[in-house]
This record gives structure tokens, sequence and C-alpha cells, in this order.
């Protein structure tokens, strides 16, 4: 691996978590394809496990961003508020 390479790598630690991290170093070991999981690990200080997990999670393609916003449901049905009148019954006078 190029001395250019490692020093991205090695600067570009600082800014993520955890779970970014693996995933960086995942996909660093697969654009250096054959023994990258091995070179990425040498130069980042982590655990081939810990990019192989990267790799999964990669493949699983399941991971939630943090920018994630659920939607709203459509076709519920709206409540109604009544008010004082609709709730009132009429009187009976005789």
């Amino acid at each position: 691996m190029d001395k250019a390479a490692a020093e991205r790598i090695c600067s570009n630690l600082r800014i993520f978590d955890e779970r970014q991290t693996r995933i960086y170093l995942a996909l660093e070991a697969k654009i250096i394809g054959f023994d990258g999981i091995a070179q990425v690990s040498k130069i980042s200080g982590d655990s081939k496990a810990t990019i192989i997990q990267g790799l999964k999670e990669l493949n699983q393609q399941t991971t939630p961003t943090t920018n994630t916003i659920p939607k709203k449901a459509e076709n519920t049905k709206k409540t109604q508020t009544k008010t004082a009148k609709q709730t009132k019954k009429p009187k009976n006078h005789p």
C-alpha cells in the first residue's frame, strides 16, 4: 500500500464513530483487493475481525443511517373532535 493511502486512512479515522470506522475500513480493504484486510488492519491498528464485521455489514446493506426519518402512515382515519353543540342531545319538550 502506498504512503498516501495509509495517511488517508489514518486521518479519516479520527472523524468516524465505531460503526462508521468498521464500514470505512471495510471499503478501503475492498478497494485494495487481495490482502486488503491484513494491510488495512496493520495501518489502522484495528483487528481483522473488525474489518470483516464491516464487510458483513456492507454486504447486508441493512445498516440504518442516522438520518432516517420514519414516514407518516398514510390512509389513517383522522380523529374528529366533537364540539359542545354536537355532544348535547336535543331536549324533547311536551
